[in-house]
């Protein structure tokens, strides 16, 4: 029974893992004048219909943005107002609640671009989220926020007016502890030179040049001239070097419909970015659209369809824009479905596999005598000797067969694991009133923090236990409705069976041995 439901399992898996594992993806993106409005308004036009035909296969707009930058929801005064909203939960005391608010506007926050309006915010947040986390027990992770501000901003001084003496003092200890740390030598340069560097939004210097920053993990991004990289995770826990190409990267703008910028007419440049994007998306191709403006004439909306991994060019198609700026409905699906259609050539959808049949096996021919050529075998006169299979110990208070080993086991293992479960829930409601009476007796601020950490872990016992005591009754459950079904019986002869037969002939003895084993 057990190999049974195995094998179907492994020709469902076998049939659905390589459907999933083989769908393809396309991504789409504008290149040319980024702030052309007829180029915009054509693409999202361009966009709708091959999301029609693709469905979640098409990665662009918001889906493309969060793969190379995700860009803020939220403007820096909306921010301030929800911390605002979260320091009212704080001395509410309602932490849980204001730690999340916190963690949703540090998200947001992180997406801003890098300067003084980033990192005043990110301070503001990451010290409030310290005091908060700190009384719920996570003293690690408090301590390693004031430690990522003090990583940027050496020289920070806590308010007196919102920071308790002791939260002030272990500020001081955590600059002297960094104070006393190696600091890790990061060379940073950029293609062109001469970008503004910047770490979790602080600038640090002038490319090329030769940080030394205390270990640890930042966000870094050059900008120049009005350009902008995408973000770069810099592990700096050792000596290290990177270099950002700002004149790729800078050309990426996000801030509104995802594009490429690049010259008129520089079709080269144009489909190069837009390999060196699809390749960072992690798409199979890219359509690029294009706005075409000749001096005379009308102008063409043109798109390219790009395979990632070769960059071949498998299809430009081009749409005239006569009398105006925006082609027909009509024109524009029939765009879609060429740039489809050719994609669906390169990289077919993937279609489900047949599962196939399982060979006939033919019966063994019966084995020749001993000593004598198949050819001229005699007949041989076979005397059948049968040995029926050893008989299984009566047990007449439980079925035979897997339904019994299998309600015997499942049974054994919930009344185990249900033991488990009360026992661990009546070792938590005692934790939990202990903490409770530490809590009620004036504790110093110091204890807050036990107290609350212990309070947690109760909670946590009282809560696995009540789930183990829920499993191990669903496995007694089960095991009484297996005693009550019966198995499924399978046709042919017995398992188990063996039959032995001996014959002689004028060639010699041969023996035939037949079964199942």
């Amino acid at each position: 029974m057990t190999r049974w439901v195995g094998g179907v399992f492994a020709v469902a898996l076998g049939a659905w893992g390589p459907a999933v594992q083989a769908q393809t993806s396309m991504g789409f993106i504008i290149s040319g004048d980024c702030r052309d409005p007829d180029l915009s308004q054509n693409a999202r036009q361009l966009a709708r219909e091959l999301k029609a035909k693709l469905g979640d296969r098409l990665v662009t707009d918001e889906a493309l943005k969060a793969r190379l930058s995700p860009q803020p929801a939220v403007s820096a005064e909306d921010l301030g107002r929800q911390l605002e909203a979260a320091e009212t939960l704080f001395y509410n005391g309602e932490h849980t609640k204001a730690d999340r608010a916190i963690a949703r506007a540090l998200e947001d926050v992180r997406r801003f671009p890098p300067g003084t309006e980033r990192w005043k915010l990110t301070v503001r947040a990451e010290l409030l989220q310290s005091q908060v986390i700190r009384r719920l027990g996570r003293v690690a992770e408090a301590d390693e926020l004031f430690r990522h501000v003090l990583r940027l901003q050496p020289g920070y001084q806590l308010d007196p007016d919102y920071f308790m003496p002791s939260m002030r003092q272990r500020f001081e200890r955590l600059r002297k502890e960094l104070h006393a740390t190696r600091r890790v030598r990061v060379e940073v340069k950029s293609i062109p030179a001469g970008a503004e560097i910047f770490l979790d939004g602080v600038k640090q210097g002038t490319t090329p040049a030769a940080l030394e920053v205390w270990p640890g993990d930042y966000e870094l991004i050059v900008a120049r001239a009005g350009q902008r990289s995408l973000p770069h995770q810099l592990a700096a826990y050792r000596e290290n070097a990177i270099l950002v190409d700002l004149q790729f990267e800078g050309a990426i703008q996000l801030d509104r419909d995802p594009c490429f910028a690049a010259r008129p007419g520089d079709k080269d440049s144009r489909l190069a970015g837009a390999q060196k994007i699809a390749m960072l998306v992690g798409v199979d191709s890219m359509v690029v659209l294009h706005l075409l403006r000749p001096s005379t004439g009308p102008a063409s909306l043109v798109a390219t369809v790009l395979d990632t991994q070769s960059g071949q060019d498998l299809l430009s198609a081009a749409i005239k824009l006569q009398g105006g700026t925006q082609p027909a409905p009509v024109e524009l699906a029939g765009l879609a479905l060429k740039l489809v259609a050719v994609d669906a050539v390169k990289h077919p959808p993937p279609s489900p596999p047949v599962p196939a049949r399982p060979p006939a096996v033919a019966a063994p021919a019966p084995a020749p005598a001993l000593g004598v050529s198949p050819r001229a075998a005699p007949a041989v006169a076979w005397s059948p000797v049968t040995r029926p299979p050893p008989a299984a110990p009566a047990r007449d208070w439980f079925p035979q067969g897997w339904r019994g080993d299998a309600a015997l086991g499942l049974g054994s293992a919930g009344a185990a694991v249900a033991l488990a479960g009360g026992v661990l829930f009546g070792i938590g409601k005692v934790n939990m009133a202990v903490a409770n009476d530490a809590a009620r007796s004036n504790p110093s601020e110091g204890q807050l923090g036990a107290i609350s950490q212990q309070q947690q872990t109760a909670n946590i016992q009282q809560n696995a236990g009540v789930a183990a005591a829920v499993v191990g009754g669903l496995g007694i459950l089960g095991a009484g409705v297996l005693l009550q079904v019966d198995p499924a019986t399978l046709g042919g002869p017995s398992a188990g069976a063996t039959s032995v037969s001996v014959g002689v002939s004028s060639g010699g003895a041969a023996v035939q041995v037949r079964g199942a084993f």
